[in-house]
C-alpha cells in the first residue's frame, strides 16, 4: 500500500508492469498483496534463503498465508 504511493510519486502508474523482489519463500504472497494494492501486471523474483533458515521461513510463511487469506489481505 505504501509502495504504491512511493511508486506513483516516481511516475509509475498502477497499470505499468512492476517486479516485486523479496525472499524466495515470500514471492507468492507478495505478488498477491501487490495485486490487492492495485497493480495489474506484477511479477515476482525471489532471493535465495540460506539452507539453515528455510524450515523456519517456510513454516512462518505457511501461517502468514493462512492468516492473510482469513483476514482477506489479498
Amino acid at each position: 500500500m505504501f509502495s504504491r504511493r512511493l511508486l506513483e510519486q516516481q511516475g509509475v502508474d498502477a497499470t505499468d508492469p512492476i517486479v516485486v523482489v523479496t525472499s524466495d519463500f515470500h514471492v507468492r504472497r507478495a505478488v498477491q498483496i501487490a495485486g490487492k494494492a492495485g497493480f495489474g501486471k506484477v511479477a515476482g523474483v525471489g532471493a535465495g534463503t540460506p539452507i539453515y533458515l528455510r524450515y523456519n521461513a517456510w513454516l512462518r510463511e505457511y501461517f502468514a498465508a493462512i492468516s492473510g487469506w482469513v483476514l482477506r489481505e489479498y
